[in-house]
């Protein structure tokens, strides 16, 4: 994998600057799966939890993406639940259709958990506005811990992964590049990645 300090880029779009891996995973107070069609965040999101890494997982998403119409945090529930993950430390909205609104509606469960310092945040590879937007909606957040994945694609049937980025996700690298650029000329924190997670930046 090219390192992630060499912002190697194709075109407008730069891995480097939208990939959401930063140093190791140490435990939080909660572990946070952003929504996805996606299997694998639930498995990551269990092997987390049984490794004692967090107390309580939280779960986004409703079914908008889903052509039956589930919940895509109920089929996370089901996988963690199949995992031995106990319901009680499940807490799970079942109503947002994007990222922003995956951390909004999850406040509410949030809050029932006290001040949030810490999260280890389930997200793909290339999703480091995820990261950004969970700082924003909670100030109490210090530090954000990425869990990602490498989504494998139904549709396109291959993986989309760093290594293949240019033929397997080039459009979506681009975009999340012109997202965060977009952010960044607005003035917001993109934060500031570090061998042990994200942090906001300092002034």
């Amino acid at each position: 994998m090219a390192s992630l300090q060499s912002m190697e880029s194709v075109g407008t779009a730069i891995p480097g600057f939208v990939d959401a891996r930063a140093g190791e995973i140490r435990s939080a107070d909660v572990i946070f799966v952003f929504g996805t069609r996606y299997w694998s965040p639930a498995e990551i999101a269990a092997s987390l939890y049984l490794k004692g890494m967090a107390p309580k997982i939280v779960l986004t998403g409703g079914p908008s993406r889903h052509p039956r119409g589930l919940a895509e945090s109920r089929i996370h529930y089901d996988l963690l639940r199949t995992a031995a993950v106990p319901g009680d430390d499940i807490l799970s909205e079942e109503t947002s259709r994007h990222t922003g609104e995956n951390v909004a509606h999850a406040l509410p469960l949030l809050d029932q958990l006290g001040s949030i310092r810490s999260v280890i945040a389930v997200v793909k590879w290339f999703h480091r506005r995820a990261l950004i937007t969970l700082a924003q909606q909670i100030p109490s957040l210090e530090r954000i811990y990425a869990a990602d994945y490498e989504p494998f694609d139904l549709d396109s049937r291959s993986t989309l992964s760093r290594s293949t980025w240019r033929t397997s996700c080039l459009e979506r690298v681009d975009r999340e590049t012109q997202y965060l650029r977009s952010l960044r000329d607005e003035g917001t924190d993109l934060l500031t990645r570090t061998n042990s997670g994200w942090t906001r930046t300092q002034d």
